[in-house]
């Protein structure tokens, strides 16, 4: 019989929270991360091996999860929204369901989706004189 495996807390608690997500109990969930690592590790080398653990040092989830409504966590978020690709998305108002287009050459439209199509309102194009809030 094998000797008990010691896990972090932090660890558990992240292993709970994908575990739910992906209907696994946590057992399952670190198995499941265990067998990605161990199917991926003969396609890292060396050197990529060594800067990903220099780099990559993995904030536990709960932590990412505790910062969301933080001044770090909106910026992150924001910084993550802007490296998508164009075109960008943001509220024209709290108090409509209108929403800014930015297209990579600046040019804004507002409007909204119909049936997953971008559908524009010329009126509110038009007077574009309320910013977007900031995402």
């Amino acid at each position: 019989m094998e000797p008990p495996v010691i896990l972090s807390d932090a660890l558990i608690f992240d292993a709970q929270i994908a575990a739910g997500a992906e209907q696994r109990s946590v057992g399952e969930q670190i198995e499941f991360w265990a067998g990605l690592g161990r199917s991926i590790e003969p396609m890292l080398d060396g050197p990529l091996v060594l800067r990903l653990l220099r780099e990559g040092e993995a904030r536990p989830l709960s932590d990412i999860l505790n910062s969301i409504e933080t001044p770090e966590g909106k910026a992150r978020a924001k910084a993550y929204l802007e490296s998508l690709p164009f075109p960008h998305f943001g509220q024209y108002s709290t108090e409509s369901r209108l929403y800014v287009r930015t297209e990579e050459d600046g040019t804004r439209s507002v409007g909204t989706f119909v049936d997953r199509e971008w559908v524009v309102s010329e009126a509110e194009t038009a007077s574009l004189s309320e910013p977007a809030i900031e995402r």
